[in-house]
């Protein structure tokens, strides 16, 4: 006789798949989700792969819990700081995490400063709109340097004022017109742009600096006397130039009044060149029994008497 074969009750097969839903455990076998979801997590198990195990992006990664870097690169310690991502899963995004501090947030040479990302100046003044246009810096961030940067149009670039010319501007100052070589003498600018105003520029030697014949000299503005000796003030009153750049020529310039203003004796009297002889005054002499030369003519022709400058009729 056979024997027969002993019946044994069949073992449960348990699986660790993820559940889509948590249940309720069954009687005698593992949860419904493998044992991957609550504070009891274990990150252990395969099954718990990529479940939360902790706050702030932490999950089951290769058996343990780590940083999901939240929708970034996942770090230890964050160093991506212009990402929007909590990459070391602490609770602080980018700038706000204080390992971010002075690293890069954005393009341009922006860091990050205050838990904010600001500029930097890369290497010169930051500021919120470049405006020191000379310096070699990207002052504002935003990738254009001095005169490349329209917000620099118009605006002093360096330290003799060159300006950005994308847009017709002066040298220096509102009232300046911009020039290759200053030629315009009397402004008060340096239109060249060389560190040098006005006389103080060698290229305005000679070049009128002031009204009535004022002309640079050196570096400074001084009469040319129109012509004539330059004096300070005119005593030479019949040459007919405006020795002292006052506008006024002879005996039109108070500074004549009673000076000579022609060889044969005349002087100025009232803006006017008038003979003045030894007592009497008349164009041609009909006195002539006064023993006065009231032309001036034949005494000063005889005496020698000349104006500075003109020789004995």
């Amino acid at each position: 006789m056979r024997a027969r074969p002993r019946r044994t009750a069949a073992r449960p097969r348990w699986t660790l798949a993820r559940q889509p839903d948590a249940g309720p455990h069954d009687a005698g076998g593992p949860p419904a989700d493998g044992g991957c979801n609550g504070a009891a997590v274990s990150c252990a198990l395969a099954a718990c792969s990529g479940f939360s195990c902790g706050a702030h992006g932490l999950v089951c990664i290769d058996g343990g819990c780590g940083c999901s870097g939240n929708g970034g690169v996942p770090q230890a310690t964050e160093t991506n700081c212009g990402d929007g991502h909590d990459n070391d899963c602490n609770g602080l995004i980018d700038c706000a995490d204080p390992n971010c501090l002075g690293s890069t947030c954005s393009a341009n040479g922006k860091v990050c400063a205050s838990s904010n990302c600001v500029c930097s100046g890369n290497g010169g003044i930051a500021q919120a709109t470049e405006t020191a246009c000379g310096d070699g810096h990207d002052n504002d961030c935003n990738g254009l340097i001095d005169c490349a940067d329209p917000n620099c149009s118009g605006c002093p670039a360096g330290p003799t004022g060159w300006r950005a010319m994308l847009a017709p501007a002066p040298a220096r100052g509102t009232a300046a017109a911009a020039q290759t070589n200053e030629t315009i003498c009397s402004d008060g600018h340096d239109n060249d742009c060389d560190g040098l105003l006005d006389c103080a520029d060698s290229n305005c030697s000679g070049l009128v600096c002031g009204p009535n014949g004022r002309t640079c000299v050196g570096a400074g503005c001084a009469c040319s006397g129109n012509g004539g000796l330059a004096q300070t003030t005119e005593t030479i009153c019949g040459d007919g130039h405006d020795n002292d750049c006052n506008g006024l020529t002879d005996c039109a310039d108070p500074n004549c009044n009673h000076q000579p203003c022609s060889a044969t004796g005349k002087t100025c009297v009232s803006s006017v060149c008038t003979c003045t002889p030894d007592g009497g005054a008349q164009p041609s002499e009909t006195s002539c029994g006064d023993g006065l030369d009231n032309d001036w003519q034949r005494a000063h022709r005889l005496r020698g008497s000349q104006l500075p400058g003109q020789s004995v009729l």
